[in-house]
C-alpha cells in the first residue's frame, strides 16, 4: 500500500521553476529549455524542489558558487544542491547525509545527471570531513542547523561562502546572530513564504 502511495506521489509529481535559469524535473519529463536542469528521481523523503528552502538554497548558491570552486553540501537529501553546485561550474562537491538512503538517492540523481566524477558522497555530518571548502551549503531545520554553525565556520575558507537554509522567520533574528557570532557578514537574505536562507562571508 505504502509502495502504490509513493509511486502514485511520484507520477504527479511535475518540474519546477526554480527560476528563469533552473528547472527542476523527474527522469520522466521531457527536456526543459534553461540554462540548466537538475533531473532527479522524485522520493517523499528528500527535496525535490517543491519546498520554499530548497529553491531559497538553490538561488543562494547561484550567487556564490564559480567556476573551480569547492562545495560542502551538509545534509545533502536528494542530492539536489550538489548537482545544482556542479553544474554552476563546481570543481569538486563533498556530500554528507547522516540518513543512508538519502545517499543512495544523491548517488541516483548523480547518475542521472550524468555527474560521474567530482563529487564524494559519504554518510556523516560536519565533523566527519577534514578541510576547508570555499561554498558550504547547508538546508536543514535550524534545531539541527545551528549548532552546527561553529564547525560550518572553521571548515569555510578565508573569503568563502555559506548559504545556510530551513529557517523560519520567527527564528531569524537569533539564526542571524549565530551567523555573525560564527565570523561571517551576511551578504544576502533571501525569504520566501514563512522560511529564510542566509547567504554569509567568512571574513
Amino acid at each position: 500500500k505504502q509502495e502504490n502511495w509513493n509511486q502514485q506521489w511520484e507520477e504527479n509529481f511535475d518540474p519546477v521553476k526554480i527560476n528563469d535559469k533552473c528547472y527542476i524535473r523527474a527522469h520522466f519529463h521531457d527536456k526543459i529549455d534553461c540554462d540548466y536542469e537538475i533531473i532527479i528521481t522524485p522520493k517523499m523523503s528528500f527535496g525535490t524542489g517543491h519546498h520554499e528552502t530548497t529553491r531559497l538554497a538553490l538561488m543562494g548558491l547561484e550567487s556564490c558558487v564559480s567556476a573551480g570552486a569547492s562545495v560542502f553540501d551538509v545534509g545533502t537529501g536528494s542530492g539536489i544542491l550538489s548537482i545544482a553546485a556542479m553544474k554552476l561550474g563546481a570543481a569538486s562537491v563533498m556530500a554528507v547525509d547522516t540518513d543512508p538512503p538519502a545517499i543512495e538517492n544523491t548517488q541516483e540523481n548523480l547518475a542521472l545527471n550524468d555527474i560521474l566524477e567530482g563529487v564524494v558522497v559519504k554518510e556523516g555530518s560536519v565533523g566527519d570531513v577534514e578541510g576547508v571548502f570555499d561554498v558550504i551549503v547547508a538546508n536543514i531545520i535550524s534545531s539541527i542547523l545551528v549548532p552546527l554553525i561553529p564547525a560550518i565556520a572553521s571548515r569555510t575558507s578565508k573569503g568563502g561562502h555559506v548559504v545556510l537554509g530551513g529557517i523560519l522567520t520567527r527564528e531569524s533574528a537569533a539564526f542571524q546572530q549565530a551567523v555573525l557570532d560564527a565570523g561571517f557578514v551576511i551578504d544576502q537574505l533571501l525569504e520566501e513564504g514563512e522560511w529564510v536562507c542566509a547567504v554569509g562571508k567568512k571574513q
